[in-house]
């Protein structure tokens, strides 16, 4: 009989602290959120007194933190890729981790950093591209159809720089993509609010004052390892037409056109 209440006890015990934990937790997390949008509205407030113009709606709507992600050659997943558009096709690496895929009179070749590019001796089918090139990518990638091609999104934003373009009638395409089945996590973008003023340094440099929209986007761009880094950004769009791109783990403006 002692024992049996002694186990009551116990796990009354243990319920009670899980709960004071978990109470903790969703504490401290709150209190980190509040405090992260505190000092937005402090950066948007030291924005404003130096006279910059911009939606503060819109810098309230942007992600509070975004990752970095790299994916890895997979050198295979291009074999079927090439194997699934070509059908029986012939293999030539002629170096440069260049590969080139060929069956009769049509060639596929895929190089580093998600270069493609195809060359067909007839018409091939766009529907059929469109299909195998949605379903070789991994999870949080998807395929868009768009205006002479297709595009691609990461976890539902814009990838600026991966766009596959059908030209020629349908005898060719080309293009930089997404060819892994592995994804890895890296780095944490800035706070919003260092962001917000890392865009009020650089529009101040480059002769703006005011901002029409701002948005998250990733770009797309080749690893030192071959394969693919999308890179998390701010997308900055200012009314006389300029788009600008900071970087949003280091706060830099992007070279990007």
């Amino acid at each position: 009989m002692e024992w049996s209440r002694i186990k009551t006890i116990l796990i009354c015990l243990l319920l009670f602290v899980n709960l004071y934990l978990g109470f903790s937790v969703v504490s401290k997390l709150s209190e980190q959120s509040s405090a992260e949008e505190d000092m937005l509205y402090d950066a948007c407030s030291i924005l404003e007194s130096r006279g910059i113009s911009f939606p503060s709606e819109m810098l309230l709507d942007m992600p509070k933190y975004l990752n970095s992600y790299d994916f890895p050659r997979d050198i295979s997943l291009e074999k079927e890729v090439a194997s699934g558009i070509l059908g029986n096709c012939g293999e030539n690496m002629p170096g440069g981790e260049i590969y080139v895929y060929s069956a009769d009179n049509d060639s596929l070749t895929f190089r580093s950093g998600g270069y493609i590019e195809a060359v067909f001796d007839q018409q091939f089918e766009e529907d059929d591209l469109e299909a195998l090139l949605a379903d070789k990518l991994v999870n949080g990638l998807d395929c868009e159809s768009e205006s002479g091609g297709y595009s691609l999104t990461f976890n539902g934003f814009p990838v600026r720089g991966a766009q596959v373009s059908v030209s020629d009638g349908g005898s060719s395409f080309s293009g930089k993509w997404v060819f892994s089945r592995e994804v890895l996590k890296g780095s944490q973008s800035m706070s919003r609010a260092e962001l917000a003023l890392a865009m009020g340094n650089i529009l101040r440099n480059s002769g703006q004052s005011s901002i029409k929209e701002v948005s998250a986007v990733y770009i797309h761009q080749a690893s030192q390892s071959g394969g693919v880094s999308l890179v998390p950004a701010w997308k900055i769009s200012c009314p006389r037409g300029e788009v600008m791109y900071i970087n949003a783990l280091t706060g830099q403006k992007m070279p990007i056109s």
